[in-house]
């Protein structure tokens, strides 16, 4: 036993070397001050990342699921007219109205595990980590629950802060929805080029096709273009970018075909499925989006209508009637997903235009000269408006319905034109005297045989340039006839007996209080013998049609209704007009 000990252990001949002992221990040294920097370091990140988690938003449901959406104006009878948004085009769609290859298309490019992980795909971030760091790229990790954190409830900004925080919460997220819930917010939330936001928009933009009737290849089109909208738009790829030394084409079909074979190799689809969709010809993109070819239908109409819809928001909402506040509620009207259901009636509205459009016996001008108005553009350029211009309202007086609204005699070439049935009000002339003179003197106690004096004598009150009391002159030197009745001289549109009555039987104050209760704006309303018995009051043809309706419905005026009701994105009535009407007896039912 001693033997073999010897031999295994035989006594140091020579000193240890010095410089060898000192290498020996600095490496020691540096191998343990490298452990415990490591150890530091990855406390240090783990000590951000905490913070970065604590710090990280509460994740907000109502952000995901509360996404601008595009609102719908119906006719009457339910028809689409037109939609209304605003830079957002988005239509929220279940994911039962999806297809399948849709949905796989954009799982097998965007997320292959998305069934499988629980919101953070490891796999996927060290896949891109390594290589970003072997070929400089910037790929990212991200899972479509992450993207859809991202779009919804933090920002785009590149920082690890926001990396930590997204995975966080998309892993928040996977607890409290489904996969379905989580790929139909996806697929609602994307942004894919244009002002396309979500799948629903993007077909109808991109191929004017409903979901159920896009290709395969169509499906892969649209998945194609989630990381990079602008560089993968397949419409300005297709029909406007062009160059000597890139083939644009190329691009969106290359990356389409990337995605194809992404659903082939993850089984989405069969070979023979991806060999066919490889034929660019199974796809067809329009070279225009539908919606840029013409104005939306009924345009007086419609925008007029928008005006009301934005007031009764205004109300809803318990705001003050400003201009901030009305902006704020026209951007909600434009991304609220509203449906809008007016009092429109097509047919009436189609009539009234075509009417006004093609009448061929519109008065000459006195000077030829000013056959031709033009207005001046905001952009230096003017449009060319042909004189005398008309407007026209149709209302059924029974209910307060504005059937159809015309504010010019040619049709409007751009948005937000001068709407003269609404916004014009020129003096009305002789048309006031129903309304502030005869129906508020049967009202106060005359009568249709009530007598007064066509006679040129001065009219108490009535006052002339001088301060002087005198007399108006009747038209086109109609003669003064002495005494006439209500009845003769409403039909003859005598002025000096409409002064006669106003002044002797109504007075100036409340002939202006009647038209005010007839729904006429106070700023309107030019309060003054001449303003209110001979019609220099600015009225509009709307205001006008309203007043004369309260007198075909038994003296109640109802206020107009350019809408019937209002729904939320949930279908949900928030306005009913109807229920809301505003109504008042103005004359008794014997005037």
């Amino acid at each position: 036993m001693s033997q073999r000990r010897s031999r295994l252990f035989k006594p140091r001949t020579r000193k240890p070397s010095f410089v060898l002992a000192v290498i020996r221990g600095a490496f020691r040294m540096a191998i343990i001050l490298v452990l415990m920097l490591a150890l530091s370091g990855a406390g240090i990140i783990l000590g951000i990342a905490k913070a970065y988690v604590e710090t990280a938003p509460m994740l907000d449901i109502e952000k995901i699921d509360s996404q601008a959406q595009t609102s719908f104006f119906y006719d009457r009878d339910g028809n689409l007219i037109t939609d209304y948004k605003g830079t957002e085009n988005r239509i929220m769609v279940s994911i039962g109205t999806m297809p399948m290859i849709l949905r796989h298309a954009f799982v097998a490019v965007e997320d292959a595990r998305f069934y499988t992980h629980s919101g953070v795909d490891l796999k996927r971030i060290v896949g891109a980590f390594v290589r970003n760091f072997a070929t400089g790229s910037q790929q990212g990790g991200s899972t479509i629950t992450q993207q859809l954190i991202k779009n919804t409830v933090l920002s785009n900004e590149q920082s690890y802060k926001r990396k930590i925080q997204e995975a966080y919460l998309a892993m928040q997220l996977e607890t409290r929805y489904t996969k379905d819930e989580i790929l139909e917010s996806y697929l609602n939330t994307i942004y894919l080029g244009e002002n396309y936001y979500g799948v629903k928009v993007a077909a109808t933009g991109y191929f004017g096709k409903e979901l159920n009737q896009l290709t395969l290849r169509e499906c892969a089109m649209l998945a194609g273009m989630t990381t990079n909208p602008y560089y993968y738009n397949m419409r300005r790829n297709l029909y406007v970018r062009k160059s000597d030394t890139t083939d644009y084409a190329a691009i969106t079909n290359n990356r389409t075909n990337y995605v194809l074979r992404m659903m082939y190799e993850n089984q989405f689809i069969t070979h023979a499925d991806y060999t066919a969709a490889l034929d660019p010809q199974t796809a067809h993109v329009l070279p225009e989006s539908p919606e840029s070819r013409e104005l939306y239908p009924y345009v007086h109409y419609v925008e007029y209508a928008v005006k009301d819809v934005v007031k009764t928001l205004l109300v809803l909402n318990g705001l003050e009637n400003t201009s901030a506040n009305r902006n704020a509620m026209e951007r909600e009207l434009r991304t609220g997903g509203y449906k809008v259901y007016l009092a429109l009636d097509t047919e009436i509205q189609k009539t009234v235009e075509q009417t006004l459009y093609n009448y061929k016996d519109y008065p000459a001008l006195r000077d030829p000269n000013d056959r031709i108005y033009r207005a001046r553009n905001a952009d230096g350029t003017f449009n060319e408006i042909e004189q005398p211009q008309a407007a026209a309202v149709v209302l059924d007086y029974r209910t307060g319905e504005l059937m159809a609204i015309v504010g010019s005699r040619t049709p409007p070439t751009q948005r937000k034109t001068l709407n003269r049935a609404a916004d014009m009000n020129m003096p009305v002339g002789s048309a006031i005297k129903p309304l502030s003179v005869y129906a508020p003197a049967i009202e106060l106690g005359g009568g249709g045989g009530s007598v007064v004096y066509n006679i040129p004598a001065p009219i108490p009150g009535w006052r002339g340039a001088d301060g002087q009391d005198t007399w108006p002159r009747n038209y086109g030197g109609s003669n003064y006839r002495g005494p006439e009745t209500f009845r003769e001289a409403l039909v003859r549109s005598d002025n000096t007996a409409a002064a006669q009555a106003l002044m002797t039987f109504v007075g100036v104050e409340r002939s202006a209080d009647f038209l005010l209760r007839l729904g006429v704006d106070k700023e309107h309303i030019n309060a003054t013998p001449f303003g209110v018995a001979l019609g220099s009051s600015g009225i509009t043809p709307v205001e006008m049609a309203v007043a004369f309706g309260v007198l075909g419905n038994g003296g109640v005026y109802q206020a107009p209704l350019t809408f019937l009701g209002i729904l939320d994105d949930d279908d949900q009535v928030i306005y009913d007009a109807h229920a809301n009407q505003a109504r008042r007896q103005v004359f008794q039912p014997s005037t």
